[in-house]
Parts: C-alpha cells; sequence; structure tokens
C-alpha cells in the first residue's frame, strides 16, 4: 500500500467499474488498505467495513484466504467498534444475543434446543460451512464456533418461546455469514416455518428451504 490506501481503493472500484476481475493479490492490497489507521483517522472507517466484506467474500470464492487476511478483516471490525448482535423480538420484549452467548435466563434451555436443531438439519442435509469462520483455528473449533452464532441462538429462543411455524423475525447488526444463511435455509424446510432477517445488507425471507434473495446475499 506505501501510504496510498486511498488511491488503492479507488482503482479497486475502477477495476470493478470496468468489470476486470481482481486476483488474489489485488484483493490483498485493498483489504490491507481498508484496514489503513489513516483511513480510519478520517472518518471514514465503516464504509470501508462494507468494503472489507465485500473483498473476504472475493478472497472466500477464489480460496486464497490466509491467516494475514482475517487479521486484517478482525482489525476493520475492531477500529469500527461492530460486534455481531442479533436481537428477536417475542411479546414486545427485544432479546439479544451475541456469539457463544450465556447471559439469557434461559440459557440451557436455548442451547438445549439449539443442539436439537442442529441435530434435526444434520439429518435434512445441512453441512457447516467451515469457510465462514474466518479465524485461524482448527475445524473442531471452527464448528464449534459457527454453531453458536448469534443468529442461530436468536432462532432456538424463537423456537422455544413460540408455538411450532411462527414466523421468527431475527435482525443482525452485521453481514450473515454463508454457514447462518444455509443453515436458515435448512431450517425453514424442516421446521415448516418462515424466518424473515434483516442483516446488514438486505432482508432475507426464508421459506420452504428457500431464500427470498435466491442465494445472493
Amino acid at each position: 500500500m506505501n501510504g496510498y490506501g486511498r488511491e488503492a481503493i479507488e482503482s479497486f472500484e475502477e477495476m470493478l467499474r470496468i468489470g476486470i476481475r481482481p486476483d488474489d493479490q489485488t484483493l490483498t492490497g485493498v483489504l490491507s488498505a481498508c484496514s489503513y489507521s489513516g483511513m480510519v483517522d478520517e472518518g471514514i472507517i465503516h464504509g470501508h467495513v462494507t468494503l472489507g466484506e465485500r473483498v473476504i467474500g472475493h478472497l472466500i470464492e477464489l480460496k486464497a484466504q490466509e491467516a494475514g487476511d482475517h487479521v486484517l478483516l478482525l482489525n476493520i471490525y475492531s477500529s469500527a467498534g461492530d460486534t455481531g448482535k442479533s436481537t428477536i423480538e417475542l411479546k414486545g420484549v427485544v432479546h439479544e444475543f451475541v456469539v457463544d452467548d450465556v447471559s439469557h435466563t434461559r440459557n440451557h434451555e436455548i442451547y438445549e434446543t439449539l443442539d436439537e436443531i442442529n441435530h434435526q438439519l444434520r439429518i435434512a442435509g445441512y453441512v457447516v460451512e467451515l469457510s465462514s469462520e474466518l479465524h485461524k483455528m482448527d475445524d473442531k473449533e471452527k464448528g464449534y464456533v459457527l454453531s453458536h452464532h448469534s443468529e442461530k441462538l436468536a432462532i432456538a429462543f424463537g423456537v422455544l418461546a413460540t408455538p411450532p411455524g411462527t414466523t421468527l423475525r431475527v435482525a443482525n447488526n452485521l453481514r450473515i455469514c454463508v454457514d447462518c444463511f444455509n443453515f436458515l435455509k435448512h431450517f425453514s424446510g424442516v421446521y415448516n416455518g418462515d424466518v424473515i432477517l434483516r442483516d446488514h445488507n438486505r432482508f432475507h425471507h426464508f421459506r420452504g428451504g428457500c431464500c427470498s434473495c435466491s442465494n445472493y446475499w
């Protein structure tokens, strides 16, 4: 980057505009520019959080993700003060969850319900998408973290606290990951219930094993 973070981002956006597909080296350079501290000081970090998410998506598609890229993305979120949170409102009360949350008063019941949901979804063909966990850890650890994402905890609480078939409405302050997206598609089919999720990018309406976004999120 060499002090030309803004120029790197502008060049990248121009590449996309004219249809040039970036390679992994270009994407890694742009990701570095997004986390450059000088850009944060100028008060525009939130725009680069969004761009950083897009770049990570491209990198995952290219199978070119490395540990350094993971750290850069975490730096972007850290600088912006963003933590993944999901909320679900039931009977006028908003319940908030973060990954691996144990703060809810019905914590044990929620995790038992989530374990049962995961069991049923695996029978139906759901497989955890390990690439959605960007931290450097082994596959077992990745699977554990992914299984306790905030969206899944919110869904488990919804199943626990509402009659079968109730439409569950969840909001998440970040972009839903590929694994949670697949989880919710399978959930809507297996449990025959609609899920409406609003994430950082769009509304998703899951029904009958499909999503209103046609797998574009």
